[in-house]
């Protein structure tokens, strides 16, 4: 129960920190996946690099974060992809400020809006900077900020 009050504590602490438009993300697991979708991206990133549109899909492990940070520019999202379980995306999920959930098959999907955070896009009429993917099959978790930008 202490561990998971932590995990918690960390994750708001998450949703409200940033720093000028780039997202301050702590490390909520060691095994934690990231995926950047950025503008501009430096010749000697490590990392798996794919070219998309005007821009680029960067994807590492959490360990190298700050490292890669340096790496690019025009930071537009940002995706968290980790192990969950269903009280853990639940007690997530109940620190948002929901729009919009939804299920299909065995992914439950949320909109929302954590205070802090500057990056935003509007759906539907509201500020939305945070989106939950919860696979309940798997029980893997994407948090994407603004939204999620790649698959879930």
């Amino acid at each position: 129960m202490k561990k998971l009050l932590i995990f918690i504590f960390l994750l708001v602490i998450v949703a409200v920190c940033s720093l000028g438009s780039e997202i301050k993300f702590f490390n909520l697991k060691n095994d934690c996946k990231v995926e950047l979708f950025v503008e501009n991206v430096s010749s000697n990133l490590f990392g798996n690099i794919i070219k998309n549109g005007d821009g680029y899909v960067v994807s590492f492990d959490y360990e190298n974060y700050e490292d890669t940070l340096k790496k690019v520019d025009g930071i537009y999202g940002e995706s968290f992809i980790f192990n969950s379980s269903l009280k853990q995306f639940e007690n997530i999920s109940n620190q948002i400020k929901k729009y919009s959930q939804s299920r299909i098959n065995e992914v439950i999907t949320i909109y929302g809006y954590v205070a802090g955070e500057d990056k935003f896009i509007y759906i539907d009429g509201q500020k939305v900077n945070v989106q939950l993917a919860f696979n309940t099959k798997n029980y893997v978790l994407v948090i994407g900020f603004p939204i999620i930008l790649g698959s879930y």
